[in-house]
């Protein structure tokens, strides 16, 4: 039995050259080296490794002074599997008796599959198969006992698989969850995470494990997954804590959110207990301003008390994927009620959150049709944004079997993982890397075509209805009687031809078509040298197009979109017969109102802005029940001024410090923020005798708090 320090490195890689691609704390490893730490009576040298570049510079070190590394673990998920694959294949080269450890979700279900991804990744000792933290325990306690020869490991360790003696390949006759999560200590409490608060990373935890829900284009819809095990409120509360006081001391360059990875937060009793924890620490530590999490398909009552009680920080996931009957039942979603989901929308706004639903393009069953008639149902519910993905085929997913794939005709094409590619100097060598993913982009009910349309109505709903852009204008179309997605159909069909957004719109199903591979190998040819891997960190290819062209939107061609806006709103009037010349006016302000408000956001310290309006917007949009537009005429026109207060403007430097300001960092920024809590707000305006009722109004409005900082 070895008696010597043993060396053992857990690694969450991610790629950082474009931007930190998987900005989220290195905690699940994290749980695994806890879980170590607290089991194993030898000496053991842990440590824990998010950035590659640090990693490098750690390796390099153990080669100049000729020390040992035992165990190597990597996780594996799809925006870092080459990444650990390349770093694995480099470490066995120059430390060639460390054991290679993988473990993560991205990996087939199906043995024969799981089979040919080690023989072709040989330099995987061992897998380990869903749960982590007590399969690598025994794992490593069994390497112990046997002097790391790997040939006379424990047979019985549990969620293992592994090429053996004679070139066999082995797998764990079962695969173990962890029932009482309490036994795997906190990363965050034993201080193995401290070193990666740095600003830079999301803090994550997890209240529990698992999904009732049986989702077949999702890791967690097997039935594996399916009993909830849940965290002690202990725990839990005493993580939040923790995390809330490390944050604190950072001082304003840090992150001001939290994510939450469980499935279906707010749908259990707990949660309103952790809830009520994140409530107290807000209050004192200003912190978290906005929780990233997956709220539950059910529940709604439950989860809408929740998001009351840490005042609006989450926003309501209301997933519904489709609401197409087929596609539903094609990939089983019977027992998540559509209903309750479209109806939490509508109650958002009581409790002070921000909504959105999720849609997923060519899903099994779907079609041209039954996606646009899918976001037409969520856009007229009320949703504040719609997310709108490709259908990714995942490995581990029932979606992602042949048999799937066969019974719809699916079509599918490779792609670079957006922001996930990089080049490394590691050991003397280089790595130049990228994560690809496999999209459907067609199957027996959805052709290329209509895909593309579908991309395009995608990119519509994307700039002009989610985040609330151009809300003020969605409010006056309703409150008209007009149907918000006739006005989003009108953009759609008749504003092609208008100067600049024609050109965007060109440009963005341009990059749609030229971002899709069907070789995946021809693919990661581009990326082969430093000059091709460099196109995509420059952004000359590549991105996550849907924030892209969203930050473009905002940036180049504000006003050509805001032309389009104003446009297709008179158009809708039209048709509807209610388009008069104050009705005209009352867009062409409103519209003018927003474009105030975002212009030139993304540049630190961004200036004030000031334009003469005939009509009072401010509180217009602040009324919950507005009336006849005349009611907000002034006597006569009123210069007004947008500006932001210091919280927005800490809050826009720190994210532009984090992600910077080039088109990648915008839509990081994007990605991360209800960005209409960031717009500028009414400061004042020029007219301030007390004759001018209507001025007066709206210096008590301004005065009164009646801005757009969380809105």
């Amino acid at each position: 039995m070895v008696t010597m320090e043993i060396r053992i490195i857990l690694c969450d890689l991610t790629y950082t050259q474009q931007t930190i691609s998987s900005d989220v704390m290195p905690a699940a490893v994290g749980n695994i080296g806890a879980y170590i730490k607290a089991n194993i009576t030898s000496d053991i040298d842990l440590k824990i490794f998010k950035y590659p570049e640090d990693l490098a510079k750690y390796l390099e070190y153990l080669d100049k002074e000729r020390l040992p590394l035992h165990i190597v673990g990597f996780s594996n998920y799809v925006w870092n599997s080459n990444l650990s694959i390349e770093f694995a294949k480099l470490i066995k080269k120059k430390f060639v008796d460390s054991i290679i450890v993988f473990g993560g979700p991205n990996l087939p279900t199906d043995q024969g599959e799981q089979e040919s991804f080690l023989r072709k990744n040989r330099v995987v000792d061992f897998h380990i198969v869903k749960e982590g933290e007590k399969a690598f325990h025994s794992l490593v306690e069994s390497l112990i006992v046997s002097n790391f020869d790997k040939t006379k490991i424990d047979c019985d360790i549990p969620s293992l698989i592994f090429i053996g003696e004679n070139d066999l390949f082995n797998a764990s006759y079962k695969v173990e969850r962890t029932l009482n999560l309490e036994e795997i200590p906190s990363p965050y409490l034993t201080g193995l995470m401290d070193e990666y608060f740095d600003g830079k990373l999301l803090p994550i935890i997890q209240t529990n494990r698992g999904c009732p829900f049986m989702c077949t284009f999702c890791t967690e819809g097997m039935n594996y997954w399916n009993k909830v095990y849940k965290n002690s409120q202990k725990k839990v509360d005493e993580e939040i804590y923790y995390i809330a006081k490390q944050m604190d001391s950072i001082g304003h360059n840090k992150r001001s959110d939290l994510h939450i990875a469980d499935s279906n937060f707010g749908m259990y009793k707990q949660d309103l207990d952790t809830a009520k924890t994140l409530s107290q620490v807000q209050d004192k530590y200003n912190y978290p301003k906005y929780i990233n999490v997956a709220t539950g398909k059910n529940k709604k009552e439950r989860v809408l008390e929740v998001a009351k009680i840490v005042n609006g920080a989450m926003k309501l996931a209301g997933s519904v994927q489709s609401l197409d009957a087929d596609v539903l039942t094609h990939i089983k979603r019977s027992n998540i009620s559509a209903d309750q989901i479209i109806e939490l929308a509508k109650n958002a706004d009581e409790v002070g959150a921000n909504s959105y639903s999720e849609v997923i393009l060519g899903l099994p069953g779907d079609s041209f049709q039954s996606h646009f008639d899918t976001i037409e149902i969520l856009v007229d519910a009320g949703f504040n944004t719609i997310s709108m993905y490709q259908f990714m085929i995942l490995p581990g997913t029932e979606s992602g079997s042949s048999v799937t794939r066969d019974k719809f005709g699916m079509t599918t094409r490779w792609r670079l993982l957006p922001r996930c590619y990089g080049y490394f100097d590691v050991l003397g060598e280089e790595i130049n890397v990228a994560e690809t993913e496999e999209i459907c982009v067609a199957n027996n009910t959805l052709n290329f075509d209509d895909y593309l349309n579908c991309r395009k109505m995608n990119l519509i709903v994307n700039l002009f209805f989610n985040d609330g852009v151009f809300r003020e204008l969605i409010q006056f179309l309703k409150l008209e009687g007009i149907p918000i997605w006739k006005w989003l159909l009108h953009i759609y069909n008749d504003m092609d031809d208008l100067e600049g957004w024609g050109t965007l719109l060109a440009y963005f199903l341009e990059e749609t078509q030229q971002e899709l591979w069907s070789d995946r190998e021809a693919l990661l040819e581009t990326i082969d040298d430093r000059e091709g891997i460099s196109q995509y960190i420059d952004g000359q290819l590549g991105g996550n197009l849907m924030f892209k062209y969203k930050g473009l939107s905002m940036t180049h061609y504000l006003k050509p979109v805001a032309d389009v806006a104003r446009k297709a709103a008179h158009k809708v009037l039209s048709a509807y017969g209610k388009r008069t010349d104050d009705k005209e006016e009352f867009v062409n302000e409103i519209v003018k109102y927003n474009e105030c408000r975002m212009e030139g956001i993304f540049v630190y310290n961004p200036k004030n802005i000031s334009h003469a309006f005939s009509y009072d917007i401010l509180s217009f949009s602040n009324e919950e029940i507005v009336g006849d537009i005349s009611k907000y005429a002034y006597s006569k026109p009123v210069q007004v001024e947008f500006g932001f207060d210091s919280k927005q403007r800490i809050e826009l430097n720190n994210y532009m410090k984090l992600f910077g300001n080039s088109e990648h960092g915008i839509s990081r920024i994007l990605s991360r923020v209800y960005i209409r809590k960031l717009f500028r707000n009414v400061v004042k305006d020029d007219n301030n005798t007390s004759e001018d009722d209507a001025s007066l109004a709206i210096g008590q409005a301004t005065l009164s708090g009646l801005n757009e900082f969380g809105a």
